[in-house]
């Protein structure tokens, strides 16, 4: 009996393992995909590349506006979880412009398969869900807490850039830096 469940489970887990790679695939979990977070430079051919981050610039109730890095403002914290829940309460879906060519290829090719209809309802409704106004108010609460903590002073408002910024492939010098957007959040 023991010898004819351990065949049945050797021989189920590679599909189990198939299943699980395809929705990773699917809803952006990085892994076990090959589309890991980490390697933004995946497909690239060229000599340079493109990077797109958030630059924060923090305005306290004197006036003073500095800037700071996530690391710095969100320390111990995932830079990715923080940034994918900050382009969710704050910059809707505009953030799939930043999906590299090989996403967008894998994505194209789901979309042929399922439809139109059922990838917006059952794919982009997993991977880009819309936060309610409660949940991106209860959000700021704790975005503008956490900020207040690790500065220890109360703040007035965060301006959030969105840049692009070009690099050169093997050195990582920067060529050129642009705004692509922003938002001000105040309290």
């Amino acid at each position: 009996m023991k010898s004819r469940i351990l065949k049945i489970i050797a021989l189920t887990f590679p599909l189990f393992l198939g299943l699980q790679f395809g929705y990773g695939l699917i809803v952006r979990e990085p892994y076990p995909s090959f589309m890991m977070p980490g390697f933004s430079r995946i497909d690239n051919n060229t000599k340079t590349y493109e990077l797109k981050d958030k630059v924060y610039f923090v305005e306290d109730f004197k006036g003073n506006t500095k800037e700071y890095s996530i690391t710095f403002l969100f320390q111990g914290m995932s830079k990715i979880a923080i940034g994918r829940v900050i382009d969710l309460a704050f910059f809707n879906s505009a953030f799939e412009k930043t999906y590299n060519s090989k996403q967008k290829k894998y994505y194209e090719v789901i979309k042929s398969i399922i439809g139109a209809e059922n990838y917006s309802k059952h794919i982009l409704a997993v991977r880009n869900p819309k936060m309610t106004e409660e949940q991106i108010s209860i959000f700021t609460k704790w975005f503008f807490k956490i900020i207040e903590e690790k500065l220890s002073k109360k703040i007035k408002s965060v301006k959030i850039e969105r840049v692009k910024i070009v690099r050169e492939f093997r050195t990582g010098n920067v060529f050129s830096k642009e705004i692509m957007d922003y938002k001000i959040i105040g309290k």
